[in-house]
């Protein structure tokens, strides 16, 4: 990790700001306008390109959904479990305080009603890493909230598979459908629908820079439910807070991808030196020390 000492923090933070090059915008424009086009046929010709992934079926079958059970241990399952019955709980609770209303004011009666979507898109990244966490948070949401098409969406591996963990995690926390495909395509397909994947209401779930650009890209037809990823982790700490934590807080969110953004802004040099060399330790330890 670097260290920099600034003076004026404006033209710093001008410097180091991560842009984003007109071209990826173009380039995600030309696979939306592709995938609304020619649907399937253009999402199995970006998968072959971006994961060198032959796809037939977009979507997964009853057989591989079984099959990715066999391949997840009991502990990770009941971990799976264990997450979703908690946030099940918090969900219901939320959705409690959000009950139906009648107002009546000078004789007018006023109905408030919350009514659940129809369908939702829910975008799981794949590749570097596992995130069966973002499953959970974005279908056990929608699944209390009585959304009646909950559909995932998750990158395949160069042999056309999803990982086993986020098959699981989506199986156990009620997921309709379950597709192969990533990037912007995905985010196309949801947004447009395919023969193979109707379009759906609402798009949620992180991303990369791509994913970042088509759902920014499709918000006018497709509601969405922020513009999150690629990772930007920013820390302010002075001299009093836990090297420990910033350095795990920040190799957390660093592992994400290569164009993760992390830093620590803090007025002392003695807990910079002191997260640096804990980050330094720490990384060598770890598999994915190379990001």
């Amino acid at each position: 990790m670097k260290i920099i000492q600034v003076t004026n923090v404006e033209k710093f933070v001008a410097q180091i700001l991560p842009k984003q090059p007109q071209k990826n915008k173009s380039i995600v424009e030309s696979i939306l306008k592709d995938v609304q086009k020619n649907g399937d046929s253009a999402i199995r010709k970006y998968e072959k390109k971006f994961n060198g992934a032959k796809i037939t079926s977009l979507r997964l079958s009853q057989n591989e959904i079984k099959d990715a059970f066999s391949k997840v241990s009991k502990n990770k399952i009941s971990a799976i479990q264990l997450s979703k019955s908690r946030l099940e709980k918090t969900e219901s609770i939320v959705k409690s305080i959000l009950k139906n209303k009648i107002i009546y004011i000078d004789g007018i009666k006023i109905s408030k009603k919350f009514v659940p979507i129809q369908s939702v898109g829910c975008y799981i990244p794949g590749g570097l890493a596992k995130y069966p966490s973002s499953v959970i948070m974005s279908v056990i949401p929608a699944k209390i909230a009585g959304v009646k098409r909950i559909v995932v969406v998750s990158p395949p591996n160069f042999d056309g598979k999803i990982d086993p963990l986020t098959i699981v995690a989506a199986d156990l926390c009620g997921a309709n459908e379950i597709y192969r495909v990533g990037g912007a395509q995905a985010i196309a397909a949801l947004s447009f629908g395919t023969k193979s994947l109707s379009k759906v209401d609402k798009i949620v779930g992180p991303g990369g820079t791509f994913v970042t650009i088509a759902k920014s890209m499709v918000n006018e037809r497709t509601a969405i439910d922020m513009l999150a990823g690629p990772t930007e982790l920013g820390i302010i700490a002075d001299a009093t807070a836990n090297p420990r934590y910033i350095a795990l807080d920040l190799i957390s969110q660093s592992e994400h991808s290569n164009d993760t953004f992390c830093y620590l802004i803090t007025n002392s040099e003695k807990l910079a030196k002191s997260v640096d060399k804990i980050i330094t330790k720490l990384s060598n330890k770890i598999k994915r020390n190379n990001l």
